[in-house]
């Protein structure tokens, strides 16, 4: 890092020298939710800025970027004032583009792309990325068309602003954020079902701004070590702090190494530009491959291209000298699985975890936490972990890198979540974003970490129902994709006579809810796609639908249909998904009289249905179905002649309502036992209600549901 008392500003990795980073400047952000302005009607449209109010919201950041003093309220009240006949919105609230830069006086300029394909498109293909390109490599950020809604089969459109690139990384101000998002990226919208990101664009050239001249250096304001002291293979953490008061605004860090008598080389940069002045706080970690000293060191440099290290060697060591710092790394010491009951349960564990290339080297002896046995490890491409083995199991499992650090702040052993079930270990890859993930099951839950994709290091925490039931599904693989959250509690269901509780659990493809409490305890369903945007906009297990009580599936109709405490979503044409309430029941109730050559039935239901009778013999093979014809709310009808083999068997019924729901009885899973009067008196059971005239010898037959016992008219 420093040769001859200097410090070096030399990329030791391509041996050019450092030049001076091109001032940014960042983007005002507004958000379109902001209460000054969120309810303002939008021309006359009948809808507020807080509803349909993207477009004219990131036009205002971009016209302020230009230097144009205005906000969303200011600029939709002028467009919203303007002249019938020059109006600056259309009757439903679309904006006018020229119009917008006509609010301006000629500051900034609208560039018309109204005849060119980057007007509207459904494929966002190279020469639409190019033309991106060249606007943001100009100055000009981009207001660019997105799909609001990506699960869903239409396009929803909404406006954001493209701010600047990185690589192949697109940053927006997205004015549907609350509070700005220096993070948030373009791949966010990314639609699978278009295979489309962006589907137009609208260019505004206006003056761009002047950076102020900058001759403050930023300034290295902590820079310290955990663990200065480390076996080899174990890593460690340095910790720093870093600002910047000159305006420009921070630029990058650079970390640097020097081992023993070697020259000092820059082992990592780390680009700040979305940071501003900070304070930004961050880490740097490292794992030596060599027993030695060593010695660590930070650059900081400002977009105006001024210069600090951790010393303040430009700032007269103000506000501290903070190194460079020293670390000795010792010969390792301690095996894998000392003190441990069964020391070889800890080493096949470690043998099968990837040893010392992912795992490193223990830093202690096998201790207690909780109610079992672990032994911590710092080290290798797993970074920090441990090998925990439960107190009823004979096997150990190791949980280490992003899995581990999530897993601590749950409380670890001590937490909810408890030992673990199992190494870590990959499923299968999403069906939607095709990103990768790896999990460890524990005693109290399951912890999920992507992988990769545009979630990569995500790492979410799932309970027992949830993550059962997106096994299920078959993980990524199914229909609902990779978690994108924690689980959490879900609202208490809003169905009219219902108050379900639950938890919620967000998805790429859609969400899961399980049901604490209620008729369905302990039991998980889930919605995605077009259905679950519906019930998501009404605000899920909160709305009149309260929690779902199955999976999709396909209606009398053919259609996707969810079920719900309250209602269902489904559609009627394919295209359109609404929600339906749910009457409390289809069948009121069933009668089934039995005679000695037949039966009959009544079935009375609270819509007009149609019914079908699955006959089957004592054997449980079916034998004769029967399928009503008309529709009512009164079915009845008679069978005729002995059709049951051996004198019993079983009945199912199924019942269909013309909106296509469909309930059975007595389940979708069982069937209920009959029997027909037998030739000679005689003890039987009966499941349904059963009642009729004599057999030929007079014996009256009779049973009910509740499985009351006759005999000759005796009851038990």
């Amino acid at each position: 890092m420093k040769t001859g008392g200097k410090t070096q500003r030399v990329n030791e990795r391509t041996g050019v020298i450092m030049a001076k980073a091109s001032p940014t400047q960042s983007v005002p952000f507004f958000s379109m939710k902001n209460e000054s302005w969120g309810s303002d009607e939008v021309g006359s449209s009948g809808f507020n800025i807080n509803e349909i109010g993207c477009t004219v919201t990131s036009v205002a950041m971009l016209l302020t970027y230009y230097g144009v003093d205005t906000d969303p309220g200011r600029l939709n009240a002028w467009l919203s004032a303007c002249p019938i006949d020059d109006p600056g919105y259309t009757p439903a609230g679309a904006i006018y583009w020229k119009r917008a830069a006509d609010y301006t006086q000629e500051e900034v300029t609208w560039i018309d792309n109204s005849n060119d394909d980057t007007w509207f498109f459904w494929d966002d293909t190279q020469v639409h990325w190019d033309k991106l390109n060249e606007e943001l490599v100009n100055g000009y950020p981009v207001l660019v068309e997105v799909d609001a809604y990506t699960s869903t089969y239409q396009l929803e459109e909404h406006w954001v602003l493209v701010t600047r690139r990185e690589g192949d990384t697109y940053y927006i101000n997205d004015p549907d954020d609350t509070v700005y998002n220096p993070n948030k990226l373009l791949s966010h919208y990314y639609d699978s079902t278009y295979d489309n990101t962006i589907f137009a664009m609208r260019f505004y050239h206006g003056s761009l701004p002047t950076p102020d001249e900058d001759n403050i250096y930023p300034t290295v304001d902590d820079f310290s070590v955990y663990n200065s002291s480390v076996t080899l293979g174990n890593g460690f953490s340095i910790y720093y702090v870093v600002s910047d008061s000159g305006g420009s605004g921070l630029n990058r860090v650079e970390y640097w190494r020097k081992y023993e008598e070697n020259e000092w080389q820059m082992t990592n940069e780390v680009s700040l530009v979305s940071e501003g002045n900070g304070p930004y706080e961050g880490f740097y970690t490292d794992t030596p491959d060599q027993v030695g000293t060593y010695w660590y060191g930070i650059h900081v440099a400002d977009n105006a291209g001024n210069l600090n290290c951790e010393q303040n060697s430009n700032t007269d060591g103000l506000p501290g000298d903070f190194g460079p710092v020293e670390v000795t790394v010792r010969a390792h010491a301690i095996p894998v699985g000392e003190g441990a009951p069964s020391p070889q349960v800890f080493t096949d564990c470690y043998d099968r975890n990837g040893g010392t290339s992912i795992l490193g080297y223990p830093i202690n002896n096998v201790h207690r936490w909780g109610n079992g046995y672990i032994q911590d490890f710092r080290g290798g491409e797993g970074y920090e972990g441990a090998i925990m083995q439960p107190d009823d199991t004979s096997s150990a499992y190791a949980v280490y890198g992003s899995i581990w650090a999530r897993y601590l702040t749950l409380g670890g052993a001590e937490g909810p979540l408890g030992y673990p079930l199992n190494d870590e270990s990959p499923l299968p890859p999403s069906s939607i974003s095709s990103a990768e993930c790896l999990y460890n099951k524990f005693y109290g839950g399951s912890v999920v970490h992507h992988a990769t994709g545009a979630q990569a290091g995500l790492t979410v925490f799932l309970g027992h129902g949830i993550f059962n039931k997106w096994e299920e599904l078959g993980y990524g693989g199914g229909v609902l994709g990779l978690p994108s959250s924690d689980e959490r509690e879900a609202p208490q269901s809003g169905a009219e006579g219902f108050d379900t509780t639950g938890v919620v659990c967000d998805f790429e493809g859609g969400h899961l809810h399980w049901h604490r409490t209620g008729a369905l305890a302990n039991q998980a369903y889930e919605t995605h796609g077009a259905i679950d945007s519906v019930y998501t906009h009404m605000g899920g297990s909160d709305s009149w639908l309260g929690f779902p009580v199955k999976d999709e599936y396909n209606n009398a109709f053919g259609y996707p249909q969810s079920d719900f405490e309250g209602g269902y979503i489904t559609t009627t044409d394919g295209v359109s998904y609404q929600a339906f309430p749910r009457a409390r029941a289809l069948i009121e109730s069933v009668d089934i009289s039995v005679y000695h050559d037949s039966w009959e039935y009544d079935i009375k239901t609270t819509t007009e249905t149609q019914i079908t009778w699955y006959i089957y013999n004592c054997y449980e093979n079916l034998v004769h179905t029967y399928e009503s014809t008309s529709w009512g709310t009164d079915q009845d009808g008679v069978f005729g002649g002995y059709i049951l083999d051996g004198g019993d068997g079983y009945i199912h019924l199924k019942v269909v309502s013309q909106d296509g729901d469909i309930e059975w009885w007595p389940s979708e899973s069982e069937m209920y036992s009959i029997n027909r009067p037998p030739p000679i008196p005689h003890m039987f059971w009966g499941e349904v209600y059963i009642e009729g005239s004599p057999a030929p010898d007079g014996t009256l037959v009779e049973a009910r549901i509740n499985g009351v016992k006759y005999e000759e008219g005796i009851t038990e």
